[in-house]
């Protein structure tokens, strides 16, 4: 009797602890996600989701990570992110910041001051750039609509493409592991302006839904030109500029003050006078020439300075030095 009162404890406790782990680890569930994208005649995405989340205990808020940057077709796309709005069903506005990380764009939706729980809705709204790529054959929409860095679970997804400027051709979508095409996990169907995108699991942590479009490239859809492409890309890259400013300045200063001094003359050796000047910024350098004994160095000195070591050109080089100079005579 003591060993089945014992099993029986034991198996209950042992199911409120692993049943208080599960909801421990899961603060809150994403009932319902769903995203409404919209091509816009300037080829970029206007990108409307609402996200329906159940809270289990008491929290702020959610954290959407949008990701901005990564690769599509053999390609790297570094979109550019506007957001527009965050708001609940009313329209009434949520208080969030947004951050960079280094391949996403991080919106951290709540107000520190309050906790809720329970169901709550959030309509968030942002455009995308550059996404849309070009081919000879078609144009192209490659999007993660949930993106793959959520901490809890998606239990519902669907996403609506409408491109009225350009003709929908081709779809396919993909739901499961973030980096692999799982088309089995996803149903889609479309129309000639229209596409529509469901999930049919749960989405877990790294997990995520990503659908590709090809568009008939004969469309209505004004691509940015070139000089705005240029103008972008500075905008973009402004810090860079700056850091052109510094640069310069340290230049100045080496070409003023830091360039290295040389005399004007080869022969600097039997003319210490000689006038110095700074070094012309392509000189090339060379070896400066000697057309006479080096003051105060004797051949044998400066052949060992040279090579670290006594020679026998050395020693033979040292006797005819000592004769030129009459200490020695040297006779045939």
């Amino acid at each position: 009797m003591k060993k089945i009162i014992a099993s029986l404890t034991y198996i209950i406790f042992y199911f409120l602890f692993s049943t208080s782990s599960v909801f421990a680890s899961s603060d809150y569930i994403v009932t319902n996600f769903q995203s409404q994208i919209e091509v816009q005649r300037d080829a970029s995405l206007l990108v409307t989701e609402k996200i329906t989340a159940n809270f289990l205990i008491y929290k702020h808020g959610i954290i959407r990570v949008v990701p901005v940057t990564y690769s599509a077709s053999g390609r790297t796309i570094a979109a550019k992110f506007n957001l527009i709005s965050v708001t609940d069903e009313n329209d009434v506005p949520y208080k969030y910041s947004t951050s960079r990380l280094a391949q996403s764009v991080q919106i951290k939706i709540g107000d520190p001051e309050k906790t809720i729980i329970g169901e709550k809705k959030y309509f968030i709204k942002y455009s995308i750039k550059k996404v849309l790529l070009r081919y000879e054959t078609h144009d192209e929409i490659y999007w993660n609509a949930t993106g793959h860095e959520w901490d809890t679970d998606i239990e519902k997804t669907s996403a609506t493409v409408i491109s009225p400027y350009a003709e929908i051709l081709k779809i396919k979508c993909s739901a499961g592991e973030f980096g692999l095409t799982q088309e089995e996990n996803c149903e889609s169907d479309f129309s000639r302006n229209e596409a529509k995108f469901e999930s049919k699991v749960v989405l877990s942590q790294n997990q995520d839904m990503t659908v590709t479009l090809s568009l008939d490239n004969k469309n209505q859809l004004v691509f940015p030109s070139e000089l705005e492409k240029i103008i972008d890309l500075a905008l973009d890259n402004w810090g860079y500029l700056i850091a052109i400013f510094p640069f310069s300045m340290m230049f100045y200063f080496w070409f003023k003050k830091g360039r290295d001094m040389r005399f004007e003359s080869d022969n600097v050796y039997t003319k210490q006078e000689s006038v110095s000047r700074t070094v012309g910024l392509f000189e090339r350098e060379h070896l400066p020439l000697a057309y006479s004994p080096i003051k105060d160095l004797t051949p044998s000195q400066l052949g060992t300075i040279l090579d670290e070591r006594v020679d026998l050109a050395d020693v033979t080089a040292e006797i005819i030095e000592l004769a030129r100079l009459k200490y020695l005579k040297i006779e045939k």
